[in-house]
């Protein structure tokens, strides 16, 4: 099997900045969508400090309460490569319904 490349060639003025930056900003969703997973989970709100540090997310997880006060339900994007790891520490930690979805496009506002 042979390896392939994609290649995005531009203009220093192109004649549409507006539209090449919507499109760079696709392109990087897409990409980001390769590298992240989307964990949601279950935790006792008495773990939810240990549940942040395991998943802190990008700025901060989601983090909604649920009918019992006891428990809170978490969503928060995971590197691919430490979702496996993150999963069983929040197990450990007494989290349950722990869920990973796959991303088609994860558009990371203000990230380097």
């Amino acid at each position: 099997m042979r390896d392939a490349e994609a290649v995005l060639i531009g203009n220093t003025r192109p004649r549409d900045p507006a539209g090449r930056d919507r499109l760079l900003r696709r392109i990087d969703g897409v990409l980001a969508a390769r590298r992240y997973a989307l964990l949601e989970y279950n935790c006792p709100t008495s773990r939810l400090d240990e549940a942040r540090s395991i998943t802190p997310g990008f700025s901060s997880p989601t983090i909604q309460p649920l009918h019992d006060p006891a428990w809170c339900a978490v969503k928060v994007l995971v590197d691919k490569t430490h979702v496996q790891d993150a999963v069983d520490r929040l197990e450990a930690i007494g989290c349950v319904a722990i869920l990973e979805t796959g991303l088609v496009h994860a558009r990371r506002v203000g990230e380097p």
